[in-house]
C-alpha cells in the first residue's frame, strides 16, 4: 500500500502505467470508493483505475457510481440471478 496514493499515481503515470488495480486502501473497494473516486479524477484518460475487493451484487452499483470507476475485478464465486430489466 501506498503512503501517499497521490505521489503514487503521478508516478504510475510518469512510468506509463494504464491500469491500476485497487480497492482505494481500504479493506474493500467500496470502503475505499471515495479515494477510488479521487484517483480517477486524478488519472483522467491515461490510466484505467480497476477497482478490486469485496465487490459484490448489492454494493456494485454504488461503487461505481461513487467510485466513478468503469472496469472491477472480482472473483464472481458464486451465481446470483439478477432481474434484466428487459421487457
Amino acid at each position: 500500500m501506498a503512503t501517499h496514493a497521490e505521489r503514487a499515481m503521478a508516478q504510475l503515470l510518469d512510468l506509463g502505467f494504464d491500469r491500476l488495480l485497487t480497492s482505494g486502501q481500504a479493506a474493500s473497494a467500496y470502503a475505499g470508493r471515495r479515494l477510488l473516486a479521487h484517483l480517477v479524477e486524478q488519472a483522467g484518460k491515461r490510466l484505467i483505475v480497476m477497482a478490486g475487493g469485496g465487490i459484490r451484487p448489492d454494493n456494485v452499483a454504488e461503487l461505481v457510481r461513487d467510485g466513478g470507476v468503469r472496469e472491477l475485478h472480482f472473483s464472481a464465486s458464486r451465481v446470483v440471478e439478477i432481474a434484466s430489466g428487459t421487457g
